[in-house]
Order: structure tokens, then sequence, then C-alpha cells
């Protein structure tokens, strides 16, 4: 009978066991809204040996209704000796929560809200203390994947746990993210003067991605380093760190055609942040060994206004190339250059007008001397004759001999100067005075590209036209301008500017399958090159950047308004250089008032 009479108290204390947890899942969600705000569901809740429990399928809930936390299950431990010596305190009663499986997903809308509780209460309790002791609760969690969702994307990435400790004594609270290679551990402490440590460990930032919208390619970027941010009042934050930025598996059209690995950017920062943007900026970054110190402000946050300098001490080209993966330069797969610059560089921009763009440059540059650029390019050899390859648009090879034994090779000596001078006014207005690159047109075309918001206007000298048409693809990518500068500074070097100017009007395209000024002229005009008249040749120039326009024989009987008005433009300049006369102006229909504002000047370039 007493055996009977246990078996019957062990089955009765089952049931109601089972009739306590049956419904409790609901009771325990009903309770959670009701202290919290926040929307929950539980399907099932467990008694955990010996003292603790266990929830199965918890969700927690959106403003607007969404899943933002989900849980296969959350179980914690319960503390019988705290609670009972601590006035039964129901928040003395657990220490420590455990989750596994979680799916946490955060999503932001058009207008920029988080879909998050809005409207969550205090459970009334600052937490327990014994003899004056706060004490410490910690969360840990298995298997976690967190997603984030905006506008502009979603990423997703998973992660081994995520364990967050809070130490009421201290006024510490720590969380720290593990993956299977990477971790990042944030902290926050506070007291009269906040403070927030975050630190990192191969941590990618793939993750933040959609919520950034930064022009700068998160998604590649891998993170090594600690910054720390201390405040007291959560509004100005005093800001130092350092480490190191990795960008991994980058492939983007505008930065290069091939995949960019391992480009490693150390660097160290201060500064301090406010809601009017950052002050007191400073820092260094490293390339390969060659460091340069940044110092400014930044103004503001939409639109940012800018001021930045930029210090190089002893900074060597040849070291800081050399920290480029090869795949921003890959049709240089060698590059050796020689020289070194100290000084400041300072630039001023504010973001909302473009055209407040400024930069200077105080100091001592080496012109960059190129000592090789490897294998493929041999820039001495352009000085004796040699065949030009050129692919086609319809994809064949044709061949263009830069001799006097090609009856249509122009030498520089038989251009005409009225064709020299429409092409240095349409394409290079500088290029006898400069080494290569114009100043004035790189900020104008950076100027009316920020204006656009896209690429509409390069900055190609002539010499850098040449170094294109020789020997790289047509892409329009940050790689190829790269490449194309050194073998620019080449030929600079190399060459002197007639035989550039020489090699470049007989190479360069001026309609489909017509290559070099003595074709041109011919199909267009029926001429020899040194037989063009201004106008004519104001023509063949205001073509070189649009090449392919399907233009027939005789051009200058059937061109529009517009295209006339350039030629105008360019005979204007033609007429300023003195290679140009009233009559010619005349004949192109521009009015004499207008050539009374003209003004010669003396065309800069050696005429013999």
């Amino acid at each position: 009978w007493l055996l009977i009479l246990l078996a019957i108290a062990v089955l009765s204390g089952a049931l109601a066991a089972y009739a306590l947890f049956r419904d409790l899942g609901d009771r325990v969600s009903e309770l959670i809204e009701s202290r919290t705000g926040i929307k929950c569901r539980i399907a099932a809740v467990h008694p955990r040996f010996p003292f603790g429990i266990t929830a199965s399928g918890v969700t927690l809930f959106s403003e607007s209704g969404q899943p933002i936390l989900q849980a296969k299950q959350i179980s914690s431990q319960a503390n019988l000796l705290r609670y009972l010596l601590n006035n039964r305190k129901t928040s003395d009663l657990f220490s420590s929560l455990n989750g596994d499986q979680i799916q946490l997903t955060l999503t932001r809308n058009e207008n920029g809200e988080w879909d998050i509780p809005r409207k969550v209460t205090s459970p009334g309790n600052n937490g327990p203390k014994e003899n004056g002791t706060a004490f410490q609760r910690r969360i840990s969690l298995t298997n976690l994947t967190i997603s984030i969702k905006t506008a502009h994307g979603e990423a997703a990435r998973s992660y081994k746990g995520l364990q967050a400790d809070f130490n009421p004594e201290k006024n510490l609270t720590t969380i720290k993210l593990s993956g299977s290679d990477e971790s990042a551990q944030i902290s926050f402490k506070n007291g009269p003067d906040k403070q927030y440590k975050l630190q990192a460990e191969n941590f990618s930032l793939a993750l933040f991605a959609p919520a950034a919208a930064s022009p700068f390619p998160l998604e590649n970027l891998i993170w090594d380093g600690k910054i720390t941010a201390t405040s007291s009042d959560n509004k100005n934050f005093t800001v130092s760190g350092s480490g190191r930025v990795l960008i991994s598996s980058l492939h983007h059209a505008l930065l290069s055609s091939r995949t960019i690995e391992n480009l490693h950017l150390p660097f160290d920062l201060n500064g301090t942040l406010s809601s009017a943007g950052i002050e007191q900026l400073s820092g260094t970054i490293d390339l390969a060994g060659e460091t340069t110190r940044f110092t400014g402000n930044i103004e503001g946050w939409r639109k940012p206004v800018i001021d930045m300098a930029i210090d190089f001490s002893n900074f060597s080209y040849d070291r800081a190339i050399s920290a480029l993966p090869a795949s921003l330069h890959p049709a240089l797969p060698v590059i050796q250059l020689d020289g070194r610059m100290t000084g400041m560089f300072s630039i001023h921009l504010d973001s909302g007008d473009p055209d407040s763009l400024d930069y200077t440059y105080t100091g001592h540059v080496d012109p960059p001397k190129v000592v090789s650029l490897g294998p493929n390019i041999n820039i001495a050899a352009l000085k004796s004759p040699f065949i030009h390859r050129v692919r086609t648009t319809t994809g064949k090879d044709t061949t263009i001999l830069l001799s006097p034994d090609n009856p249509d090779f122009i030498s520089y000596h038989n251009i005409p100067v009225s064709l020299i001078s429409a092409v240095i006014a349409a394409e290079d207005g500088s290029f006898f005075s400069h080494h290569g690159f114009s100043i004035k047109h790189i900020r104008g075309s950076l100027i009316e590209n920020m204006k656009a918001g896209r690429v509409v206007r390069g900055a190609s000298t002539i010499s850098m036209q040449l170094a294109k048409n020789l020997y790289l693809s047509p892409e329009r990518t940050v790689s190829r301008k790269l490449e194309e500068a050194l073998i620019t500074v080449a030929l600079e070097q190399n060459l002197g500017k007639r035989r550039i100017l020489e090699l470049y009007l007989n190479i360069i395209e001026w309609g489909n399958g017509i290559y070099g000024v003595g074709p041109a002229a011919r199909y267009y005009f029926g001429k020899r090159p040194e037989e063009l008249k201004p106008m004519e040749s104001a023509f063949l120039a205001s073509i070189i950047a649009r090449p392919r326009s399907h233009w027939r024989p005789d051009p200058l009987a059937t061109i529009g308004q517009g295209w006339l008005e350039y030629l105008q433009i360019i005979l204007c300049k033609m007429y300023e250089m003195d290679q140009a006369e009233v009559e010619d102006l005349l004949d192109a229909g521009i009015p004499e008032s207008r050539i009374d504002t003209l003004k010669k000047r003396v065309f800069g370039r050696p005429l013999t």
C-alpha cells in the first residue's frame, strides 16, 4: 500500500506540474507584454532540472507586428537561495539567461525609422542588491544569426555566440560577439564620464552595409583594432583608436575590372564627435611603412564642410605604390619609382557647394621618376619607328606603322599649325606647359562630377590620352586611371612634346575604322592634312572626344547649329593663339562684335 500511495503521489505531482506549465507560456507572454510593452509569444514553458525554466518557440515582435527576435529555446537557472534571502523578490530569482538558435532581424523603413518596439516600459526594478552590492547578470546566446534590412539592401551574418555581462556594481556592460574566425567586443561604462570601448579581431563590417549606406564598401572591409569614446553628456564624444582596415574580395566596376584582395591600411585617429560634426580630427595612415599624418575638421553630417591637411614627411613614391595590390594595376605587374615628397596638402570642400573645392600643396616634391613599368611597357622604343596594334569596334585587330615608310604617317613638321592649335584648344589648352597633368582641369572635372553625382567629365591631357591609346583598355576605372598616370609620367620623362603630339595625332580614332590624321583628312575632306583650312581643322579636333558619331564626308555642309557653335568656340581659341584669321571667324558665322572682344596671345609652342 505504501508503494501504491507513493506512486499515486508522484503521478499526482506530475499531473499538477503538467497542468501548471501547460498554459504558462501564454501567461508569461502576457506578463512580459504587460510589464514591458513588448509583444511576445512563447510556444511552451518547461521546468529545467534542478531549479530552472526553459521557454521554447520564443518570438518577440516589432511595432508593426513583424518578428524581431526568434529563438528555438531560452532557458534560465534559478538561484533559490538568493531569492529566499532577499524577501522573495522575483527579480532575484534568475541571474543568467541562455538562448540557442537565435534569429535577430532589424528592419529600417524608407523614412529611416527602425521597426522596433516603441512603447517599451520599465519593469520597475533597478536590480537587486545584497549588502549594498549589485548582482551580476549574464546572457549567453549560441548559434545566432543577425539580419539587417533597409531600403539600401539587406545583409545577414551568422555567429557562434553572443555573451552579454551586466555588472551594476561597476556600472559596466560588456557584449562580445564571436564568429568562426572573427570577434568584436563592446563595453559601456556609466558614471560621470561615460566610456564606450570597441575592440575587434578580424571582424567583418558586411553586416552594417545596408544600415550605413556608406560610399565605402563595408561588405568587403575587415577591421582589427580598438576604439574608445568618452562623454560626460552623451552628446560630445572624445574618440581615439588604432588598428588596421583590410579590403578583401572587393569587386567594384568603378575601381577595377579585377577583384581587389588584401589591401592593408593601418591607422590611428583621434577626434571629438558631436551632432555638429567632427572637430580636432587627427591621425595617421600607413602605406607599406610610408606614413601620412592628417588633421582637420568636418562640419555637419548631411552635407559636411571638410577642411583637412595631410602631412607627407620624406614620403617614398615607390614604397607607397608597393602597398597597392596587383589588381589595382593589372596592366603594370611591375612598378618601380624613384622620388620623395615632404610637405603639406590642404583641401577645403563644402559638399553642398562643389564650386567651393580648393586644394593647395606647399613643400618639396621630387618629380616622380619611372624606373620600370614591367616588360610590356618600353617607352624608349617609341622614339623609333614601331607598329601599333588596335582592337577595332568589330573585335578585329588592325595595325598602324608609325614610320615615314607609311604614306599615311604625318610627321610633326608636316602637321598644319592650324590643326595643332585646334586640337590643343579642344583637348588640352596647357599641353606645351604642363608635365602630363593639368591641375586646373582636374579641379574642374571633380567639381562637375560632384554636381552630377557621377563621372561625366574626365581630366585627361593629350599625354594621358596617348598613354591610354598605346597601352590600355578603354574601361573607366580607378585602376586604369592609375596605370594611365604612371605611363604618362614615363612618356613625359622619355619623349619630347613634339613626339608625343606626333604619335597622338597618328594613332587616335577619328571615326569608325579611321585611325590617324592622314586617313581622317582624306576621308572627310579629300585632302592631305597640310591642306586643311582652319574650319576643317576645328572640325577634326571637335570629333576626337566622340569619334563614332557616324560623320560622313564633307561634314561641314550638313553640320547642325549646336555643333557649329562648338566649332566657333574652337576657332575663337585658335584666333587667340594667332592661328586663325578674322576671315576664318567670319566665314564660320561668328559676329564681328564677338570678334572685337577677342585678344590675340602668343601661341606657346615651338614652331620649328
